[in-house]
């Protein structure tokens, strides 16, 4: 059986497909800037409105404050999509998938949904075309992964520690690298 916060999630996401579509439209320049910011400032108000329209119905706990929070949050993001830095054509497509997580884990947060957290290390997927056994045609290995190397008063940070990680593979194999999406933009832009 299907919550009802499954379907607000559900018309939720929807409604940031369509604002993703109209912000898709101003970056490959389908749709005159100044139109389709308007319009992209229409199906956030569309959201807004839908957020207070299930609240009232459904006496959800979020208060007016964290609507305009997440109100700002979202205009916010979308002003740092289309104002700042531009960007290539390629880092479109990931920008907007960042923008859609990001809106998505603010809409989960609103409404006290648990956010799981991001799988941050990069993952390697091994294959062996030959292999037989189902098991072993493709096997997950996560690389190392760099964090801060924490000093014995365990507040000061000394450098960077590699973590490794371990992988277990049986047959030769050939390697097929596949990333999680990361948030490139605000790593852009504080970097």
């Amino acid at each position: 059986m299907v919550s009802i916060l499954d379907k607000i999630i559900v018309t939720m996401d929807d409604a940031l497909n369509k604002l993703l579509g109209v912000l898709k439209n101003i970056f490959y320049g389908r749709v005159e800037f100044h139109d389709g910011v308007c319009i992209a400032y229409d199906h956030v108000d569309e959201i807004l409105k839908t957020f207070h329209l299930f609240r009232h119905l459904l006496d959800l706990p979020f208060s007016n404050s964290k609507l305009y929070a997440f109100n700002v949050e979202i205009s916010c993001s979308i002003q740092d999509l289309v104002r700042g830095t531009p960007m290539a054509l390629s880092d479109i497509p990931l920008e907007l998938k960042s923008f859609k997580t990001k809106m998505m884990d603010a809409i989960r947060n609103l409404l006290g949904v648990p956010i799981a957290p991001p799988d941050l290390a990069p993952t390697t997927t091994l294959h062996n075309p030959t292999s037989k056994d189902m098991e072993s045609v493709e096997h997950t290995v996560r690389n190392s992964v760099r964090g801060p190397e924490v000093a014995d008063d365990d507040v000061s940070i000394e450098g960077t520690r590699f973590y490794p990680c371990v992988a277990r593979f049986n047959n030769p194999l050939s390697l097929a690298s596949s990333f999680p999406i990361s948030d490139s933009l605000h790593q852009r832009r504080r970097g």
